[in-house]
């Protein structure tokens, strides 16, 4: 298998070079800084099992340089899956980028199980495969619960019980679909 990863934030790119490394399956991973770079690539004949791209980069865009990957019906890409990274994750944008035509989306900093989801979704399921970290996680995610449900319960007494509780459901429920979401 043969990835494709753009970001221009090398941060960025380390973090996705960590979390990839982990897949035996995924035999080649190219990291580029700019989309010059991954465009100019894909128009020299690599094919790509997997494109993650970066939304907003200096120059060009990801949006733009998709338009483009799609736009060369006899290219070597056409086909191939393209997952938008972005740290602009306010409500709606999911539903904007897969309008655009993308196959995926990860908001940024890209989680570990986020991306094992996509990497699922997009990939033969022999080369992406439960790690030991999952187990782990879910022990951890599954003692912040416990937490959290602790917490509330010792504060039902308190006075603003009711802004304290209102304050817990709009930071972790969304944590919380996303989680179960991407156990599925």
């Amino acid at each position: 298998m043969h990835i494709a990863v753009c970001d221009d934030e090398k941060n960025c790119l380390d973090n996705m070079e960590q979390l990839l490394k982990s897949y035996p399956g995924i035999s080649r991973t190219e990291y580029y800084q700019n989309l010059e770079d991954l465009s100019a690539a894909l128009k020299s004949g690599i094919t790509y099992d997997l494109i993650l791209m970066d939304h907003l980069m200096p120059n060009k865009d990801g949006v733009e340089t998709f338009k483009e990957l799609r736009a060369d019906e006899h290219g070597c890409n056409y086909h191939t899956p393209v997952i938008i990274l972005t740290a602009n994750a306010v409500a709606g944008m999911k539903q904007q980028y897969l309008d655009e035509g993308f196959d995926g989306f990860l908001s940024k900093p890209v989680q570990g199980q986020l991306l094992e989801e996509a990497l699922r979704q997009f990939l033969p399921p022999e080369l992406v495969h439960l790690t030991q970290m999952d187990a782990e996680d879910d022990a951890k995610e599954h003692a912040r619960l416990e937490l959290l449900q602790q917490k509330i319960a010792e504060s039902s007494h308190l006075p603003g019980y009711r802004k304290i509780l209102y304050t817990i459901i709009i930071i972790y429920f969304p944590i919380f679909i996303n989680t179960l979401c991407a156990k599925k």
